[in-house]
């Protein structure tokens, strides 16, 4: 595995792009702006990993949308309107495994830099962390005049002890 082996707290820090920018604009097509696969079996039934993203929305015309997937299951939705041309937006969460690879438990805080969108939320999947998932941040646009942007990205794991 790739990554920074933190002794002192047994953390990985898997995925780091801080300013790797990645744009979309031009189609209404929901579109996978970052993704990490997290590896089958390293968070047991006790692990955990941690997440944060963070971007910019850029034109009025309509909604821009953003959405943090585990697997098959849309964990957040955080949505950054029109009415403001530049909005900055950050997402973080945090996800156990609650005593079995099929039962996580999300915290999750989303915003934008105006809180129109602010939203802290839990929320709970059943996604089996026994095989490889795919962690990622998908982006929709309401307008093809708007453009999405994601700007940062970490992946932290805290495997099974």
């Amino acid at each position: 595995m790739r990554g920074i082996n933190n002794p002192i707290k047994d953390v990985y820090i898997v995925k780091s792009d801080s300013g790797n920018l990645v744009n979309h604009t031009g189609d209404l097509i929901e579109t996978t702006l970052k993704s990490y696969t997290l590896p089958g079996g390293i968070l047991g039934i006790n692990g955990s990993l941690k997440f944060f993203a963070c971007g910019s929305s850029f034109g009025n015309n309509g909604n821009k949308t953003y959405r943090l997937k585990f697997g098959a299951t849309v964990i957040y939705t955080l949505i950054v309107g029109p009415g403001v041309p530049n909005l900055n937006w950050v997402m973080r969460s945090k996800c156990y495994n609650l005593g079995a690879e099929n039962n996580q438990n999300w915290s999750i805080l989303g915003l934008d830099e105006l809180a129109i969108d602010y939203n802290w939320a839990r929320f709970g999947s059943a996604e089996d962390t026994s095989v490889d998932k795919i962690l990622s941040v998908t982006g929709q646009l309401a307008n093809v005049a708007d453009t999405i942007r994601i700007g940062d990205w970490t992946v932290e794991i805290r495997p099974a002890s």
